[in-house]
This record gives structure tokens, sequence and C-alpha cells, in this order.
């Protein structure tokens, strides 16, 4: 029962980010932004002349390059996500002992 009242605040403090990893808070707090497609890459018929073929080729690439940088936002964000639930499954672990200095400093 000890732990079902202790899991409702924790997991409400992680959801709202409450709980942060160890390192940088700014970094925890990081928001991905998905790319936008460029419509061109679409539908080539946009692509009217040789400058407009030219001009969506580069907005292409360059929509690649961010996409590769979104996947990466992505990877690093679950893996902070990670961290955190592993922080709040040991803070869970030790209300359920009973101990008083639970917190996310002893990690446990």
């Amino acid at each position: 029962m000890q732990f079902q009242r202790a899991i409702l605040p924790l997991t409400l403090a992680v959801a709202l980010g409450v709980v942060t990893a160890p390192g940088d808070p700014a970094a925890a707090q990081e928001l991905c932004s998905r790319p936008v497609q460029p419509l061109c890459s679409t539908d080539m018929v946009t692509a009217t002349s040789e400058a407009d073929r030219m001009r969506c080729i580069e907005d292409a690439r360059r929509f690649h390059e961010t996409l590769v940088e979104y996947r990466d936002c992505l990877k690093k964000s679950v893996a902070e996500a990670d961290e955190l639930v592993d922080q709040a499954a040991g803070i869970v672990a030790c209300m359920d002992e009973g101990r008083k200095d639970c917190g996310a400093e002893t990690g446990r």
C-alpha cells in the first residue's frame, strides 16, 4: 500500500519534469523539434525550372540534415528519460523500505 501512495506523486513529478537527470538541468529540458519536409520533395511538379529543381535539392539536403539532428535529439531525450525512470524506481524502492532519506540526491 505504501508503494501505491508513493508512486502517484512521483509519477506526477517525473511527468512534470520536477525530477531532473543528473548533470546539466537545461539539457534535461531540451525539446526536439521535428523539421518540416519541403513541399517540392513530395511533389516534383512544383519544380518547373532548373533553378526550382536546384533549390529543391538544396532544401531536401537541408531537410535530411535536420532530420538527423532531430533523430539524435530524440535518442538523447529517450536516454535522459531512461535515467529518470531508473532514478524514480530507486526512490520508490527506498520509500517502500520505509527509509526517510529517499530522494534524487541519494538515488535510492
